[in-house]
């Protein structure tokens, strides 16, 4: 099988994680051929970071010839991925599944395109996670729960059996989100925050319990922040 050429959306901290991730993938099954990270910071352009140029902003995808073009989202922040993916899913790329070799996790799963699962998660049955969804290193995922689009899993998160995770939440480092539980669309929840009863959509949510502290801009909307 022809190793398929494939880029990392960001040149970040998260980037370069995620090119780890690619790296662990392509050691397990050789399927892609990583070529470096794509960011409309012109600023990074030509460096080289863990191995791996910065090779342009996202126009380069237009002038690469690369056919069977790949892309991974190497950013973390939902608004952020839902403009990089409005911005290039018309110009033929591929987003693949990338699921870290040691990751543990049932036959019942549905994974949709775009997912990213790091190293150290486990995912037991009946789940089903939404497209362009990153869980990071150690998050746990319960039997019957579902994590919408667009979402963001920081590291160690756990959620419990039977939860709804909406389109574009972020779960805050350590999260908990406890059985039954449904966390509205764009809610934003901070990190070791226990999340003990159902919040609304497009909250800032802190604290165990978690309360909501703030009302947000519908998570689509909001302007995405400047990449570090």
């Amino acid at each position: 099988m022809r190793a398929k050429p494939i880029v990392v959306l960001g040149a970040g901290g998260l980037a370069r994680e995620t090119m780890w991730l690619l790296e662990s993938v392509n050691a397990a099954c050789g399927a892609y051929r990583p070529l470096g990270y794509l960011d409309d910071d012109a600023s990074k352009h030509g460096q080289v970071l863990c191995d791996y140029p910065v090779l342009g902003g996202l126009d380069w995808i237009e002038s690469c010839g690369e056919d069977s073009l790949c892309v991974v989202l190497g950013v973390g922040e939902p608004a952020a991925k839902y403009s990089l993916v409005r911005r290039v899913e018309s110009r033929g790329v591929d987003f693949p599944r990338l699921i870290h070799p040691n990751v543990e996790m049932s036959k019942q799963l549905e994974l949709a395109d775009g997912v990213a699962i790091a190293a150290g998660n486990i995912l037991t049955v009946r789940i089903a996670i939404g497209a362009y969804t990153w869980l990071n290193l150690d998050c746990t995922v319960g039997h019957d729960a579902q994590v919408g689009s667009y979402a963001q899993l920081n590291p160690s998160v756990n959620i419990s059996g039977n939860v709804t995770v909406g389109d574009g939440v972020e779960l805050g480092t350590g999260a908990i989100v406890i059985p039954g539980v449904t966390v509205g669309d764009g809610a934003v929840v901070g990190a070791a925050a226990c999340v003990v009863r159902d919040l609304p959509a497009n909250v800032t949510a802190v604290g165990v319990p978690a309360r909501p502290i703030k009302e947000l801009a519908p998570w689509t909307t909001r302007q995405p922040p400047t990449p570090q």
